[in-house]
């Protein structure tokens, strides 16, 4: 039955991505629909590969299956740009990026039972007017007692330290093999995938404060100059995006554990924890009412606020991907 909602999932991806032009009108369109086919074709045989290894599990055949399905990718895309179909040249890579998202997608949304929707707030206790901690949330309407959105819901990115594969304990490798994660957690409602913090002095230490401009420059910047996780395409959140890690049960810091884990350790690396500070993180938004001033979410208790972007710090934390 899993197989078969695999490859289900697989075929509709395909499909769509190769009916997104109609072939034979011009030069330019028919270049599209190579690339388009190309695609659909790389997300169909990864989520072959995918199923096969479920029913058969096969680290070694895996990694192969993978890398035909990488040099197939590269010679069916670039095949139409060197006969100078495309108006459109140099994609392949950012296209072959948002192919292995959407299928890593997919595999953790398989794998954990989870439908891609707007998350919860997480908030699951109720107050009446004075503060006080109603003993059961049932029939107020509070946000404890309609929960909407879907669950909180994060897989920390976890690998075979050599055949890479995806694993959740060293159960899941092959003997020798350690199942190590690569310092970022993928949110498996949004698809965002997240930077860990550290407690070890790195660029991704807790502690450390940016200006607005810095949080760009520096910080993300040297993450994307690092190919920190593998990945060179890291951002400041904006901040709808921030928001979305919050998890309003919980205060000092208002995240869930996916966040705030393993810091009580000294010299803590994203491999071993992943910390939250209890202040300030960037947003990429500006205050339209004054530009001066950034959006930041305070992560004490979950509230949003402008500081200025050349005078008052704050942390940040990068992200990619998503919806």
């Amino acid at each position: 039955m899993a197989n078969r909602v695999v490859l289900g999932l697989a075929v509709a991806v395909f499909v769509a991505a190769a009916s997104l032009v109609h072939a034979g009108l011009d030069p330019d369109l028919k270049c599209k629909e190579a690339k388009a086919k190309a695609a659909g074709l790389k997300a169909l045989t990864l989520m072959k590969a995918f199923a096969t290894n479920t029913k058969k599990p096969n680290s070694v055949k895996l990694d192969q299956d993978v890398s035909k399905a990488n040099s197939k990718f590269t010679k069916l895309f670039t095949t139409p740009e060197a006969k100078e179909w495309c108006d459109t040249t140099g994609d392949a890579s950012t296209v072959e990026v948002a192919v292995d998202d959407c299928v890593n997608r997919l595999v953790n949304l398989i794998i954990d039972g989870v439908a891609l929707g707007f998350p919860e707030t997480g908030q699951t206790s109720c107050w009446d007017s004075t503060g006080a901690l109603l003993v059961s949330c049932t029939g107020t309407s509070h946000d404890g007692d309609i929960r909407a959105g879907a669950p909180l819901a994060y897989l920390d990115n976890r690998f075979c330290s050599i055949s890479g594969s995806a694993c959740a304990d060293v159960s899941d490798c092959p003997a020798l093999e350690t199942c190590d994660s690569d310092g970022a957690i993928t949110d498996l409602n949004t698809g965002l995938m997240w930077e860990k913090k550290s407690d070890d002095g790195s660029i991704n230490d807790k502690d450390t404060t940016y200006t607005w401009d810095q949080a760009f420059t520096v910080h993300v910047d040297g993450l994307n100059d690092a190919t920190f996780a593998g990945y060179s395409d890291w951002r400041v959140p904006n901040y709808k995006e921030l928001v979305s890690i919050l998890d309003l049960e919980m205060n000092t810091p208002a995240v869930g554990p996916a966040f705030n884990t393993g810091c009580e350790v000294p010299g803590c690396s994203v491999l071993t924890c992943s910390c939250t500070m209890a202040s300030f993180y960037w947003s990429s938004t500006s205050l339209a009412s004054s530009p001066v001033f950034g959006w930041t979410v305070n992560f004490t208790t979950g509230d949003p606020t402008g500081r200025n972007k050349g005078t008052q710090p704050a942390h940040v934390r990068a992200v990619r991907g998503g919806l």
